[in-house]
């Protein structure tokens, strides 16, 4: 493997215009590249898509000011500058098995990577079997559910069985990894609760905006009851709202660094964000998190990925699900900064063993 010795390709979820998964998949490659490694994110794509004229009508947008478009861009931008991408085009969108010649290792994570119900036609590149198995490192996927469902088991029993490093972000998830693959698998934090606060606050980019604020941040449907209550909270409290999940708020076109600066520097976060409650969580911020709501369907609970988060810090108290009675300002963050000491010994300790 000529050349392929300090190499490390990462496989993550991409092509959408998510903070969480920018800012983890910028922390995954920090981190990974603090040890001494070239990292690079890969992204395969069908050969023959025609991307060309979407990327033009993409500028159109930006220029005729569709908020919408500016915000892609911003992202392109941020992904450009700050997350070495190596895009590859294959018949059928799949990672070929030549690769495996180009990198020691290949790591798989964080975000929902492993959720049975999305990208299956891409299944087989986030459970890397273009790669031999001593290549193959799994660093806090999700599977975006408490339990993998009857119907996929087997076939994920398999896809596990070929993996030395096995790890989950959700306790829960491990402990059914474990259960299906006969092997111990380590429940560790997210990787962007691996950097520091401090780190994070170098990382951002300051926003023009003086006066007090609330970060409003659903990625579902809103509750007109509590959406009634946040908005009174506001004006109680002589803050204007700043709705990120909005096209038409001022701030909708913020990048992921900008993102990071709002959570800092907000009076409070209301959310159904994982990761917008994990950056409350590390930078202080006061948060309330909720139930996600999607059209159409029942109520989406925040379900094992919020519910381990907030268990593993000690502040379960911040979830509201949908009953917001009362709003306090007065998170106490004690029990969180202890418990992130340890995690992110438990964290480096773990990558200290799959990568020799």
């Amino acid at each position: 493997m000529k050349g392929s010795v300090d190499k490390i390709g990462i496989v993550t979820l991409y092509g959408n215009l998510n903070y969480g998964n920018r800012l983890q998949n910028y922390a995954m490659h920090t981190l990974l590249s603090r040890r001494g490694y070239e990292v690079q994110t890969l992204v395969c794509k069908k050969r023959g898509l025609k991307t060309g004229g979407k990327m033009l009508r993409d500028r159109l947008q930006c220029l005729l000011g569709n908020t919408v478009a500016k915000r892609k861009a911003a992202f392109d931008r941020f992904s450009r500058q700050s997350v070495p991408t190596r895009t590859l085009y294959t018949e059928n969108g799949l990672i070929p098995d030549g690769i495996r010649e180009q990198y020691r290792y290949f790591v798989v994570g964080s975000d929902q990577v492993w959720n049975p119900e999305i990208r299956k036609k891409e299944r087989k590149n986030f459970f890397l079997q273009f790669a031999r198995q001593e290549q193959r490192v799994a660093v806090a996927p999700s599977i975006g559910v408490s339990e993998i469902p009857a119907e996929y088991r087997e076939e994920f029993a398999g896809y596990f069985a070929g993996f030395d490093h096995l790890s989950c972000r959700e306790a829960a998830g491990a402990a059914d990894i474990a259960a299906l693959s006969g092997k111990p698998c380590a429940h560790i934090i997210d990787p962007t609760l691996a950097i520091t606060a401090e780190e994070w606050r170098e990382f951002a980019r300051p926003l023009p905006i003086k006066e007090k604020y609330i970060v409003v941040f659903y990625l579902g449907d809103r509750d007109a009851t509590l959406w009634g209550k946040i908005t009174a909270f506001a004006e109680q409290n002589g803050c204007r709202i700043v709705d990120l999940a909005n096209p038409s708020d001022r701030f909708y076109v913020s990048d992921p660094k900008e993102f990071v600066w709002l959570i800092d520097h907000a009076q409070m976060v209301f959310t159904d964000s994982f990761h917008a409650t994990a950056f409350s969580i590390n930078l202080h911020t006061p948060f309330y998190v909720f139930d996600r709501h999607q059209k159409q369907a029942e109520t989406t609970h925040a379900g094992s990925r919020i519910h381990s988060l907030l268990a593993s810090f000690g502040m379960t108290d911040r979830f509201a699900g949908q009953e917001l009675t009362e709003i306090s300002g007065d998170s106490d963050f004690t029990a969180a900064d202890e418990q992130v000491v340890k995690e992110r010994e438990a964290f480096q300790r773990y990558l200290d063993s799959c990568f020799i």
